[in-house]
């Protein structure tokens, strides 16, 4: 008589790894910074707010733009991998007549390795640009 493999012990792929492997890939978590001078990323951490009177906001994602590229990103806080040098973050929040309202941007500089937080908070009046601010 012979036994027949259990899915939790035995269940291989054709390749001979886990099956547990094959559906959940596992990846290394990358540091947040890095002390190593030769580090040629930078981290940005953007959050995206609203004031607690404009929750009619929360039905709308906001896009994020990092140097020209734009993601659709929900209200909270994200965080972007650039490479040094000039940056630039803008944020806005698309409304029924415009895809671009409360949009401001800001421009600073990265060095190798470096983490900086930028904080954007949209405005109660819709179309007048959100406030931004970049820190440490």
């Amino acid at each position: 008589m012979t036994e027949k493999p259990t899915k939790a012990t035995d269940s291989t792929t054709s390749a001979g790894t886990p099956a547990a492997n094959r559906l959940l890939p596992q990846y290394p978590t990358p540091p947040l910074m890095s002390t190593d001078p030769c580090n040629s990323t930078s981290r940005i951490e953007v959050t995206i707010d609203h004031s607690p009177l404009a929750f009619i906001y929360g039905l709308f994602t906001p896009t994020v733009t990092v140097n020209g590229r734009a993601e659709r990103r929900k209200w909270g806080t994200h965080t972007f991998v650039v490479p040094p040098g000039s940056c630039e973050v803008a944020v806005s929040y698309p409304w029924f007549l415009s895809r671009e309202c409360g949009r401001n941007s800001v421009r600073f500089d990265l060095a190798p390795g470096e983490e900086k937080k930028v904080r954007y908070c949209a405005g109660l009046v819709r179309y007048v640009p959100g406030s931004i601010a970049v820190s440490r």
